[in-house]
């Protein structure tokens, strides 16, 4: 049967000269187009066509992808012509694809399950150096794999800066809520998908937070494009001063712990915009009054009864000063700034 002797429900299609390939034996019809190529490099790249084209034919129609029986696809001619190229490039060189080229030729990949061809056009992109974001966005819009996008999502997870609202536009609002979510579950260290305000938040230091977001993310008309400021904003943190624990009970006598007061000063622990410099001052007050006799000469009962409770004074003030020290690391520890060391807390 010649090429010529088509079924008249097939009269109608446009032969594609550069694919129309002589020895072919495949016949593909897409939109209104006609091809003919060699069914090796189908059989050979891709497992859906390989059992694709094994089926047998109904009774009484034309092999599968025979002339007057074609392979009809589901994409556009020019689209289906990007992906032959790939095995009839003649120059033996793919530097003259462009990247909408590339992720063409990736989509179709996907679709039609072609591994090699799969790899070869995520290494060329690759060479095009697109931005994290970009490169996602394209991806979603050629309708790739999920195995290649698992990993980019990944990355913006793992990164310490989050979304910009630039970048959500560019990706989608489900799949920036998806980044934020995930971004979450492996921030929260104790129960997953939650992370509660720290205790020392100041309740009305939430909305001064979103009121200096808002300003520094939105500018301008909000109905244009808005103006990102990627730089960190400068903002305080306000501690709650909290009291120390009290003392262990003890059986001294007032007048023998008159004098013990033990108090700290957080002064200020603040974000600046350069350098993420955090200062921290703080100053633990210490007296203690001896109780003297009206006269100011100590009696000799008071210097045995001072003498049996040196030892037992130093320690307690030991422990009280590794306590306070305990506590100071715990309200400002490397968690919150990584710059902060324990000697700079002492």
């Amino acid at each position: 049967m010649s090429d010529r002797s088509l079924e008249p429900k097939l009269q109608h299609l446009s032969i594609v000269k550069k694919y129309y390939m002589p020895g072919g034996d495949l016949y593909f019809q897409a939109e209104n187009s006609l091809f003919k190529v060699h069914r090796y490099f189908f059989d050979r790249e891709s497992p859906k066509f390989q059992d694709m084209l094994s089926r047998p034919p109904p009774t009484g129609q034309a092999a599968y992808g025979s002339l007057n029986n074609p392979v009809v696809l589901d994409v556009t001619s020019e689209e289906f012509q990007q992906l032959l190229w790939v095995f009839y490039n003649p120059v033996y060189t793919y530097e003259e694809a462009k990247l909408e080229d590339w992720a063409c030729i990736l989509s179709l990949a996907c679709h039609y399950k072609f591994p090699e061809v799969k790899r070869l056009a995520v290494r060329n992109l690759e060479k095009l150096k697109l931005d994290l974001v970009e490169q996602i966005s394209l991806y979603q819009e050629y309708k790739v794999d999920e195995d290649l996008l698992i990993p980019l999502y990944a990355q913006l997870c793992a990164r310490d800066r989050t979304l910009s609202l630039l970048e959500t536009h560019k990706l989608g609002y489900e799949t920036a809520v998806m980044v934020f979510q995930a971004r979450e579950h492996l921030r929260s260290p104790a129960d997953r998908g939650k992370s509660p305000l720290p205790d020392d938040i100041e309740e009305g230091e939430v909305e001064d937070t979103i009121r200096d977001l808002m300003k520094d993310l939105f500018s301008g008309n909000p109905n244009d494009n808005p103006t990102i400021n990627m730089e960190p904003k400068s903002r305080s943190i306000r501690r709650i001063q909290r009291p120390l624990p009290p003392p262990a009970p003890s059986s001294d006598t007032p007048d023998e712990m008159d004098g013990m007061h033990k108090m700290e000063t957080i002064t200020e622990v603040s974000t600046v915009r350069t350098g993420r410099t955090n200062s921290l001052s703080s100053q633990v007050t210490n007296s203690k009054r001896r109780a003297q006799s009206p006269n100011g000469v100590k009696t000799s009962g008071q210097t045995l009864k001072k003498s049996q409770l040196t030892y037992k004074n130093q320690n307690q003030q030991r422990q009280r000063r590794k306590s306070i020290r305990n506590t100071l690391l715990g309200l400002i520890s490397p968690r919150d700034d990584p710059h902060l060391t324990t000697d700079e807390v002492q």
